[in-house]
């Protein structure tokens, strides 16, 4: 279906189709004003990170708990030491083992974070974080869209069976881009235990389009709902 072809009238049916079931909306947040509006807005999950500017890096205890404390959704929160690459040295990995450690006292429901090893998954950093989480759960992030062979390295995250969510615009710059490699990956984890979570430019106002053609159920964004 080609929604801009349809008109305001017909964009708003396509808009009131998407039912509010087959869809999840995992909100990208940095404050408590953020989280507080996206879920009055309507999204179904939070991914709470700092420094968004710098791709999301892992926020400190303080605003996780007032977030934790106030709002009544999901929240997975982002692990990220630093912003320099998504290879992880020993120091790296302390730390984040470190934050995984305080998120579950918390009281979170997730933990976000990957690593790399040349241009594949740092699976054995995969399964030693996931250890620590249990049993929260894992989402791996967008470092999976720097690999070689992207379907070859999800297929290596389902098989691994301690991540629950992967996130990714399909290795392209955007969702828009990479919706027909999207599509494919949607395909490759239906089944499984791995949720594909689409993101890249994702918005309330786009996402009706995107998912006519992705065909997703999870969707993931600054603005995957109206945040004004």
């Amino acid at each position: 279906i080609d929604v801009d072809a349809l008109g305001v009238d017909g964009k708003e049916m396509v808009q009131q189709s998407i039912s509010p079931m087959d869809i999840i909306k995992e909100a990208c947040v940095s404050t408590l004003e953020q989280a507080t509006t996206a879920y009055q807005n309507g999204a179904n999950r939070i991914e709470l990170c700092s420094h968004l500017e710098l791709g999301g890096l892992t926020p400190t205890t303080s605003i996780v708990r007032k977030v934790r404390t106030e709002i009544p959704l999901p929240i997975y929160v982002m692990i990220r030491p630093h912003d320099r690459s998504f290879y992880m040295t020993a120091d790296d990995e302390a730390l984040m083992a470190e934050s995984i450690q305080q998120m579950k006292l918390l009281g979170v429901d997730g933990v976000v974070f990957g690593g790399l090893v040349g241009r594949s998954v740092d699976i054995d950093l995969v399964f030693r974080l996931a250890e620590v989480a249990k049993p929260l759960g894992v989402t791996f992030h967008k470092a999976i869209d720097e690999v070689e062979d992207i379907k070859s390295e999800i297929r290596k995250l389902i098989a691994s069976g301690v991540v629950n969510n992967i996130l990714t615009s399909g290795g392209t710059p955007s969702a828009e881009q990479g919706a027909d490699i999207l599509h494919s990956l949607v395909q490759l984890c239906d089944g499984t235990h791995v949720n594909l979570i689409s993101a890249g430019g994702i918005t309330h106002s786009n996402l009706p389009k995107l998912h006519q053609s992705i065909g997703g159920t999870y969707y993931h964004g600054r603005r995957i709902v109206n945040m004004e």
